[in-house]
């Protein structure tokens, strides 16, 4: 009869009401609980970066929602400007997995970008450009998966482990007991972002030392900063 008034609805699991500009703060009135799932999709076949022969091409991949169930995916082998519809696997439910696949031909050689959406039973599409919010909830824009058609044979891809430079204490005592390194290592932000990143996590219980507050955001703008 009335909303969950817990730390993570009323708290921590939010995001804006209102397109907001990215790194900028936002006032806690002008946010609402995440209580829902967009569609999504991924392609899993081909992979990014991967040299493609000339010919058929069966581009692969799986799409999800939730309380919605997926009802198409659409595929586009030239940036978002055409699309063409996708065969859906048999699964249908919410909260489920739904497998497509479709058919390209590569005629010409050169580089594409092949892109996928999804929309569910509501009429909820995947965005092209996605609206910024403070801690990425709902993050649904469309994927973009580069390939290259040639003639020449592709060579054999060497894959590239990103090294992660080591935590000091400090770090590893105020972040790694909630999220992964790899997390951390993804996020890119701004020393206003960190700043307000560490102040957040703080106020929701994470044990940031006054004192070590500003090493903290140094260490992490160094080796997840914009530039890296």
């Amino acid at each position: 009869d009335k909303e969950f008034d817990g730390f993570f609805m009323k708290t921590a699991y939010r995001y804006p009401v209102r397109t907001v500009a990215p790194g900028a703060a936002v006032d806690p009135a002008d946010m609402t609980p995440v209580h829902s799932l967009r569609p999504k999709s991924v392609i899993v076949s081909p992979v990014d970066g991967e040299t493609l022969a000339p010919g058929a091409v069966k581009i692969q991949g799986a799409a999800w929602a939730g309380e919605y169930p997926i009802t198409s995916v659409e595929v586009s082998a030239d940036s978002g400007r055409n699309w063409r519809p996708a065969k859906l696997g048999p699964d249908k439910a919410k909260y489920g997995w739904r497998f497509w696949e479709t058919d390209w031909s590569a005629g010409r050689t050169g580089s594409y970008v092949l892109m996928a959406r999804a929309t569910d039973e509501a009429g909820e599409t995947q965005p092209l450009v996605e609206e910024w919010n403070p801690s990425g909830y709902l993050w649904n824009v469309a994927q973009q998966v580069r390939v290259e058609v040639s003639t020449v044979p592709a060579q054999p891809r060497v894959e590239q482990t990103p090294t992660v430079p080591p935590f000091p204490p400090q770090v590893k005592g105020a972040c790694i007991g909630c999220h992964g390194e790899d997390m951390i290592a993804g996020q890119k932000l701004t020393r206003p972002q960190w700043g307000r990143e560490i102040d957040k996590m703080t106020r929701w219980g994470a044990p940031v030392k006054p004192e070590d507050r500003g090493a903290i955001i140094e260490f992490l703008l160094s080796h997840f900063g914009p530039r890296h």
